[in-house]
């Protein structure tokens, strides 16, 4: 491993920190709840891949994805956020192990591939798009992973960050469930598809990913003064996570 490289690594690592229970609440946290928890979802598609249940959700504001290891805790990742709470699913489509949902909203048209690469393993990689309809600004973003316990409540859990990106690093997370015990999961953004986000928006992939617990993964970066420009697909996420039943010790 090059010494930036290491450098970087060992500086991740050193950020992590061990969270056994969840002692605080956002807007954007007790909305998740309200979601999953109620009947303002339908669900879309389920996959059973690699021992463990995906299943793909729609909400007025957004398109989650609920990993679950039976008799085990869950991960809810945001593959889709429309703030404006006005999102209708369009379309859906299936090509061999990859679904595309298209949905509309005020803010714009949304695109979204959900590929399954292997069926024998717990890996699933996801690209969102966006065509916004006017000059949109961005003056915040939520994260997209959110664990939760066995009745889908996020505040009954608790794990521990191992690594985290670090500066201009790898915009990856590698975190473990404490509570209940379920295992552990890595999470990769490709920042590099991102480049024509930050380029538009003139913002920085630097430390994108990460949060603490049970706020985690990617958030795109702020911006109020240089818009996304109208009618132009632009890729908002290009994501990777992989689920293991395993806990490991360290980030090692």
């Amino acid at each position: 491993m090059p010494d930036q490289m290491r450098g970087e690594f060992q500086n991740a690592v050193g950020s992590s920190r061990r969270e056994r229970k969840t002692l605080f609440a956002s807007p954007w946290l007790l909305a998740l709840q309200h979601e999953l928890s109620s009947r303002l979802t339908s669900t879309i598609r389920i996959q059973e891949v690699g021992g463990y249940s995906f299943q793909l959700l729609s909400s007025h504001q957004s398109v989650w994805m609920v990993c679950q290891n039976p008799g085990a805790g869950q991960l809810a990742v945001r593959a889709v956020y429309c703030p404006g709470r006005d999102m209708e699913i369009r379309q859906v489509r299936e090509r061999g192990r990859t679904i595309e949902i298209v949905a509309s909203s005020l803010m714009g048209k949304i695109r979204v591939e959900i590929d399954f690469p292997d069926r024998e393993r717990s890996l699933v990689h996801w690209t969102t798009r966006l065509i916004p309809t006017k000059p949109l600004i961005i003056p915040f973003w939520p994260r997209d992973i959110y664990p939760l316990d066995e009745r889908g409540d996020p505040f009954q859990t608790g794990g521990e960050i191992f690594y985290r990106q670090w500066g201009q690093g790898s915009g990856s997370l590698l975190a473990s469930f404490l509570q209940p015990p379920t295992g552990t999961f890595f999470y990769l953004q490709n920042l590099s598809s991102l480049n024509p986000y930050f380029a538009y928006t003139h913002s920085s992939p630097k430390d994108r990913v990460g949060g603490e617990w049970p706020e985690m993964g990617f958030a795109l970066p702020p911006s109020e003064e240089h818009p996304l420009p109208p009618g132009e697909e632009i890729t908002i996420s290009d994501a990777y996570l992989h689920l293991s039943s395993a806990a490991p010790m360290d980030a090692f």
